[in-house]
């Protein structure tokens, strides 16, 4: 399957509550909550790509936030860790609050996901995703 297809396949299970947000946006959230960091990364991709110089590094720092969680998926910490300090330079700009996002929360979720990573490698993936905040939960509307 092209890319392109299951992007649209991805866009047609998107959440009928968007708040106003577009449907890859929300999308992003709602598949990340369900532990599809890496098509929830493809979706958002999508709208990362065609965005503005603002919205450009927002994106690009959730979308590396998803990949980290793919490579702790892998069990693999040291790319994993690397993404993750990339998210958290592209996201801390937008702190406290972007585009109905938590971004202080996240930030800080990020942080402490990192430095518990550095201290302990071997800390389960299953830790640190039960500890996350449910994205699509907290994602207000659109300002």
């Amino acid at each position: 399957m092209k890319k392109s297809d299951r992007i649209h396949t991805l866009l047609q299970q998107a959440p009928a509550d968007l708040h106003g947000h577009d449907p890859r946006y929300a999308g992003f959230f709602t598949l990340f909550d369900q532990g599809f960091y890496y098509e929830a990364h493809d979706l958002l991709e999508d709208l990362w790509l065609r965005s503005s110089c603002g919205d450009y590094f927002f994106y690009k720092g959730l979308i590396q936030a998803a990949g980290a969680f793919v490579h702790l998926q892998k069990n693999r910490i040291a790319p994993a860790l690397s993404l993750l300090a990339l998210a958290l330079k592209n996201l801390r700009p937008f702190r406290p609050t972007y585009r109905g996002l938590d971004v202080t929360a996240s930030v800080e979720f990020l942080e402490s996901s990192t430095r518990e990573l550095r201290l302990d490698p071997a800390t389960p993936f299953q830790i640190l995703v039960q500890r996350f905040p449910e994205w699509a939960k907290h994602l207000g509307r659109e300002v």
